[in-house]
């Protein structure tokens, strides 16, 4: 499906879009990658920007789209704005001072990110009687709408169009605006997908990627069908989905988290981590040193040769071979038991075979026996036994030359096992992720009304005033 991007800033050298036409075509570039057959542009139109005339658009307009004809015969633009709603914009529609969407009653319209709810209300309400169709420009970005779906839904109901930009929807679970964007997707409550894009650095045409996060179920409306609509100036696009129960709202049970408010209540309580760590890695370090075990080892090291000697041993190949076999015998119960009644060992064969690891080197006729023991003395004494005896076996059941002990047996003076380092270090990390994940549950738990902002996030309602502290009082705190 080919992609309609309705926001976009690419014509140039009118807001803070792009600079020259050289950038128009170098965005138009990336809209085309992206999927993008049809394009709007829509230059600010307001107080920060000014009020450009409508004709320099026009003519800029044309000189876009004769050059994208030329090298983009695929995509087709379209003349629109982005309306900065205050006292005097309907008249200047009126007027024909402003731009409407393709020539059509469809208006983009944006909000400061401050203006109180009462007055994104108002100017869907002086729109829609003037005989306009107000598309509110990412809605996402307004702090008197964020969060709030009864609010979207009562500007839906109003008269308005709502209009998500396309990097607000590309976001993990963490990410609040995209949550948020991805919620009232799902409820029906998007009808346009726009990229607001600017230039090549920030603000990027990325409608690819967003529209792989809608769903096939709103996909065609919003990516395709409402902006086709809207192109062509008809009077209703397809507002599915809107939820008009109070009791459908108030069970949404969808969970936003604010990443910014975690971290704030993370920091706060980092003396209480920091604590909790010390606290589990001093813990650890006393388990470790006073009623863990400690498990030492000792090895031993023979050298596997023929009957003949090295001469007739050149094949490194049958040397490996005859050193597999070797470290079979030294695991047979005559081997081990005959071990046991040198040294008196209080086990049996089967107790003294778990404590032997026989290893070979990769391509050496090297063969390696290890003992671990709680006590490092008698690991090197089974050890030292064990090598003795096996090479006296291997010499006189298979007929050939003893092995030869490279390497004695040696008694370890730190042992193998716990590491008080390591231990210590994942107390301190237990420690830290158990109580950051305290502090998560309790803040995501948490619905305490603090500030003015939690009576609107909580309860859905305005707050009308606040009554300051009287001189000489202090705040009641909860017993």
């Amino acid at each position: 499906m080919a992609l309609i991007d309705i926001h976009t800033h690419i014509l140039y050298g009118v807001d803070d879009g792009a600079k020259d036409i050289n950038d128009s075509m170098g965005l138009l570039d990336e809209e085309r990658e992206q999927g993008v057959d049809q394009v709007i542009l829509t230059p600010h139109y307001g107080p920060k920007f000014g009020h450009p005339d409508t004709e320099v658009l026009r003519e800029k307009f044309e000189a876009i789209r004769e050059k994208a004809h030329k090298y983009y015969p695929e995509i087709q633009l379209y003349l629109g704005s982005e309306l900065y709603y205050q006292q005097g914009t309907v008249s200047d529609l009126k007027q024909g001072k402003a731009l409407t969407m393709n020539g059509t009653r469809y208006v983009l319209v944006e909000f400061a990110t401050s203006d109180a709810y009462s007055h994104i209300y108002r100017a869907v309400q002086d729109f829609v009687y003037a005989g306009y169709i107000p598309i509110l420009a990412h809605v996402e970005r307004y702090k008197a709408v964020f969060g709030h779906v009864d609010k979207i839904v009562e500007l839906i109901e109003t008269g308005a169009y709502i209009q998500i930009n396309a990097e607000s929807l590309i976001g993990g679970i963490f990410d609040k605006r995209a949550s948020f964007c991805k919620k009232i997707m799902k409820e029906g409550l998007v009808h346009f997908l726009g990229t607001d894009c600017h230039d090549f650095r920030t603000r990027r045409p990325n409608m690819k990627s967003a529209a792989e996060v809608v769903r096939k179920k709103h996909a065609d409306q919003i990516l395709y069908e409402n902006p086709r609509r809207m192109l062509e100036g008809e009077k209703y696009l397809i507002k599915e989905g809107i939820k008009t129960s109070m009791y459908e709202l108030e069970n949404d049970d969808e969970i936003e988290i604010d990443l910014r408010e975690l971290f704030l209540a993370l920091k706060k309580k980092i003396v209480w981590i920091l604590l909790t760590a010390i606290v589990f890695a001093g813990a650890s370090g006393l388990i470790t040193k006073f009623a863990m075990t400690p498990i030492y080892s000792s090895t031993a090291q023979l050298y596997v040769v023929s009957k003949g000697g090295l001469s007739q041993l050149t094949d490194l190949t049958m040397g490996s071979q005859l050193t597999q076999d070797y470290m079979v015998i030294v695991k047979t119960r005559p081997v081990l038991e005959q071990v046991i009644a040198d040294l008196k060992l209080d086990m049996d064969y089967k107790e003294l075979e778990k404590k032997i690891t026989v290893e070979n080197p990769s391509d050496t006729r090297i063969m390696q026996i290890t003992i671990t023991d709680k006590d490092a003395a008698l690991a090197q004494s089974i050890t030292q036994d064990l090598a003795e005896v096996t090479a006296k076996t291997v010499a006189e059941k298979m007929d050939v030359k003893s092995p030869t002990i490279i390497e004695k047996a040696y008694k370890a003076d730190k042992p193998d096992s716990p590491s008080l380092k390591k231990n210590v270090l994942i107390g301190a990390v237990l420690g830290f992720i158990l109580m950051a994940a305290a502090i998560v549950i309790q803040y995501l738990m948490n619905d305490t009304i603090l500030k003015e902002e939690d009576i609107e996030k909580y309860l859905g309602i305005n707050t009308l005033a606040q009554l300051p502290l009287v001189k000489g009082t202090t705040k009641r705190t909860r017993k």
